[in-house]
């Protein structure tokens, strides 16, 4: 995500506030499952590419929206650190 982009939903994110955006990030989480389930039962095909591409901006935009409101990007990013450095190391002892 670029800074830009990043602003805009800082903007937008205190526009809305923080309980309207929780349940526009739970639909939107909702909608990239359901999207990666159609994906998952029929095919890789481009417009389900395209679908779950969509889908999953969709999210990114909320989890941004959703640091900034929460103010816990640090820790978030301390948890996404953390979590794959922990599948790096169980993947050398799965043999991958």
């Amino acid at each position: 995500m670029t800074a830009t982009n990043r602003l805009d939903c800082q903007i937008i994110a205190h526009r809305y506030g923080l309980e309207h955006q929780l349940g526009v990030a739970q639909e939107e989480c909702a909608e990239l499952i359901q999207a990666i389930s159609k994906m998952r039962r029929n095919r890789m095909d481009t417009g389900m590419i395209e679908k779950v591409s969509e889908e999953m901006a969709d999210v990114e935009i909320m989890i941004e929206q959703l640091k900034e409101l929460i103010g816990n990007r640090d820790r978030v990013d301390w948890y996404v650190k953390y979590k794959i450095d922990r599948t790096l190391e169980r993947s050398k002892s799965d043999g991958i």
